[in-house]
């Protein structure tokens, strides 16, 4: 198996990327955050699979081309495309700016089309899987959330119509659509506090993020990176192979009993990190003289 796939810098990305290479497929991934695609391809080695990274950004047209141009370098032919790369501005549709919107479009919908429009006409005849990464946030009614609701739930219509157009080449086309996945660190906590710190503040508050998670689905369970890669994995498999068109939730449940908390964490949860942060900060600073 050779996949490309966007995103992979952290989070789902970084999962899918680590357990195809595991797997032993070959995969090029690209993302905007070079430090953490970087990261991604360590974290890989020792795995079956070669890990390639490409610096991109899928808000560019060219961002595909490019993966693939690498794919062809390394004298491989792409059986699975993964587009996985998203990004949300969260607001009130009049508060939203055109910039925002083309910048969404752009890389949560249009980067999927242009992933199809690259990799369907470079696979071989025995064809492959094409997979998109959505969001169960698309299937509902929640405020601020229009423009991400939109671009994600664009996916399922363009999952629908590629599955039929693309049949005839044995190119298979699905949508996953993720729940509350516990990501290291989460959005929420990133923008609190430093990068630097990042790993170490998750660490520390880790039982209770997981557990907010767990509380947003019927399934007691926090979803991993990982349960998303694996799904992946498992389209992309011969035992998918008369699996196509389908929208696949992989959410613990969440879809079915949904209520969207205000806020994902509880107001303790930041203040406790407001407070960890204060420390850790005030232990780094040299001594005075």
């Amino acid at each position: 198996m050779v996949a490309l796939v966007s995103g992979g810098a952290r989070g789902i990305g970084r999962g899918i990327v680590r357990t195809l290479a595991k797997a032993g497929a070959n995969v090029v991934f690209g993302d905007h955050d070079g430090d953490g695609g970087r990261e991604t391809v360590r974290l890989s080695h020792g795995s079956p699979g070669k890990v390639v990274f490409c610096e991109a950004d899928f808000a560019d047209p060219q961002a595909w081309p490019r993966l693939l141009e690498i794919c062809h370098r390394e004298g491989w032919t792409p059986t699975l495309g993964v587009s996985n790369v998203g990004i949300g501005r969260f607001a009130p549709v009049d508060q939203t700016s055109p910039e925002s919107y083309a910048e969404v479009e752009a890389i949560n919908q249009r980067s999927a089309f242009l992933m199809a429009g690259t990799l369907a006409p470079a696979m071989g005849k025995r064809g492959g899987a094409l997979i998109f990464i959505g969001s169960i946030m698309s299937e509902f009614g929640t405020a601020n959330y229009s423009l991400y609701g939109m671009t994600k739930q664009a996916l399922v219509g363009l999952t629908r119509s590629l599955a039929v157009e693309l049949a005839p080449r044995r190119i298979t086309v699905n949508c996953i659509q993720p729940g509350f996945i516990t990501i290291d660190p989460p959005s929420a906590i990133r923008k609190i506090v430093p990068p630097a710190l990042w790993h170490d503040c998750f660490e520390a508050f880790r039982d209770r993020i997981e557990a907010a998670y767990e509380s947003y689905q019927p399934l007691p369970v926090a979803g991993t990176p990982e349960d998303i890669a694996e799904a992946v994995l498992f389209l992309a498999s011969k035992g998918a192979r008369f699996i196509t068109g389908s929208v696949l939730r992989v959410d613990g449940g969440a879809a079915l009993s949904l209520t969207l908390p205000a806020r994902y964490f509880p107001d303790s949860l930041f203040d406790d990190v407001h407070s960890w942060l204060a420390t850790r900060q005030s232990s780094l600073k040299p001594a005075n003289p």
